[in-house]
């Protein structure tokens, strides 16, 4: 859960669901916004379809938007959601074995300026950062 500077909040979780075909856990990643003085929105999947996600963290930026993480098995995603709009797309940060480096429980850190920071650590247990913003989806 994370809350603005103007009250505002934002919560992100993981329902666990039984695929009927198969006895296999998933985790799908659901979210509701609350407005100062306002209700919780209704709930919105952030995970569709097939994609399974793990570790979600959520921060806001300096002007209300709220920015989400997560990893699935092969890449490490976000989604943006702006001051009364709705959840962008799950956009890729890193995919490659390289950037990925089947990484688990990303982190996110964002500056007023919608400046954001990504860590997350790799299988061998070292770190890897991404610096990532709406104008760079693929990080840097």
């Amino acid at each position: 859960m994370a809350v603005d500077g103007k009250g505002n909040a934002v919560a992100i979780w993981g329902k666990d669901t039984i695929a009927i075909e198969a006895p296999s856990k998933d985790t799908r990643y659901q979210t509701s916004y609350l407005s100062y003085g306002g209700s919780w929105t209704p709930l919105a999947d952030m995970t569709p379809g097939d994609d399974i996600g793990f570790s979600p963290d959520i921060a806001f930026d300096g002007s209300g938007k709220a920015i989400a993480v997560w990893n699935t098995s092969t890449a490490i995603q976000a989604a943006m959601l702006p001051p009364g709009g709705t959840w962008s797309a799950p956009a890729n940060i890193a995919t490659s074995q390289a950037d990925y480096g089947l990484g688990t429980i990303p982190k996110i850190s964002v500056d007023a300026t919608g400046y954001a920071v990504v860590n997350w650590v790799t299988e061998s247990g070292s770190f890897q950062v991404v610096t990532w913003t709406p104008d760079t989806p693929a990080g840097k």
